[in-house]
C-alpha cells in the first residue's frame, strides 16, 4: 500500500475524531448553565427546610435512598414537630430528581474541565 494513502486516511480519521470531540464540547459548554441552575434551583430547595431538618441530610436521603425515603423522613419530622411544611409536589419532585440527575454528571464534567 502507497505510504502517502496511509498518511491521508490516518489524518482523515484524526481530523474527523477531532471533530466530532469539538462538537460534543460545545453541547456541554452550553448546557452546563442549565444543568448549574438546575443544581442550584435543587439546593434552594434543600435550604429552605434548614429550619426543619439538615440541608446535608435531606441531600443524603434524596440522593441515596430516593424521594420515597425522602418524603417518609419530611413525614415523620412534621409529626415529631406538628407541623406541615413539606409537599412533594410537581416542582418539588423535578427540583429533586433534576439534582439526583445532574450532579454525578456535573462533578464529572467539571473535573474534565480547566479552572475558572
Amino acid at each position: 500500500m502507497d505510504p502517502t494513502a496511509l498518511y491521508y486516511t490516518f489524518s482523515t480519521i484524526a481530523q474527523a475524531l477531532a471533530g466530532a470531540f469539538a462538537v460534543l464540547a460545545a453541547f456541554v459548554l452550553f448546557r452546563l448553565p442549565a444543568i448549574e441552575q438546575t443544581i442550584s434551583r435543587g439546593l434552594r430547595r434543600f435550604e429552605a427546610y434548614r429550619a426543619y431538618i439538615p440541608p446535608d441530610e435531606v441531600r443524603r436521603i434524596a440522593m441515596g435512598e430516593g424521594l420515597d425515603a425522602l418524603e417518609q423522613r419530611m413525614r415523620a419530622v412534621e409529626a415529631e414537630r406538628n407541623t406541615h411544611f413539606f409537599s412533594l409536589d410537581d416542582s418539588v419532585r423535578q427540583d429533586i430528581e433534576g439534582i439526583r440527575y445532574w450532579w454525578p454528571r456535573w462533578k464529572s464534567t467539571l473535573r474534565w474541565l480547566p479552572a475558572r
